[in-house]
């Protein structure tokens, strides 16, 4: 038995057509085995010492102003403070400022006072107001501690005031 050979032609037709699907085999083989190209991971950056955050703030204002003469009778101040302090789950520090207010705010007068003497600022109203922030601050942490309570006040906000000559 004669096997049947292909002619010619034949072969010049289909050897071009198995050349398509042969490349993509080798092209398909190759993209799989080829290797990975891993980047190493960069080096994290030491990290910065972190600061613990600000303690959540309550405010609270006093509804009684302070009022007082300055020495050598350069007028009157009358000042409405309030205070920042820290926020609490029991918020024990600010049902004493509201049940003892004239605990608190009892020597602040003479406290503003003996600071308006000793640094002779009275003149000057962007002086006295900063000397009257720093003062009270000290001062009413201090009325807190005669009182048996922490020394939590942040800060001594001035809400109003006012200087007559």
């Amino acid at each position: 038995m004669k096997l049947p050979r292909p002619s010619g032609p034949t072969l010049l037709f289909f050897l071009p057509m198995l050349a398509l699907p042969l490349g993509m085999l080798v092209i398909s083989i190759m993209a799989v085995t080829q290797p990975v190209s891993v980047h190493p991971e960069p080096e994290p950056a030491p990290a910065a010492p972190e600061e613990p955050p600000e303690p959540t703030r309550v405010y609270h204002d006093f509804l009684t102003p302070i009022t007082l003469s300055l020495p050598a009778n350069r007028g009157t101040l009358n000042v409405e403070i309030g205070v920042a302090l820290p926020e609490t789950f029991d918020r024990a520090l600010e049902k004493t400022l509201l049940n003892k207010p004239d605990a608190i705010l009892g020597n602040l007068a003479s406290v503003i006072h003996g600071a308006v003497e000793t640094q002779g600022s009275a003149d000057d109203p962007t002086q006295l107001r900063a000397l009257i922030s720093e003062v009270l601050l000290q001062a009413i942490n201090d009325n807190l501690v005669a009182m048996g309570e922490p020394p939590d006040i942040l800060e001594v906000l001035i809400v109003d005031w006012a200087l007559l000559r």
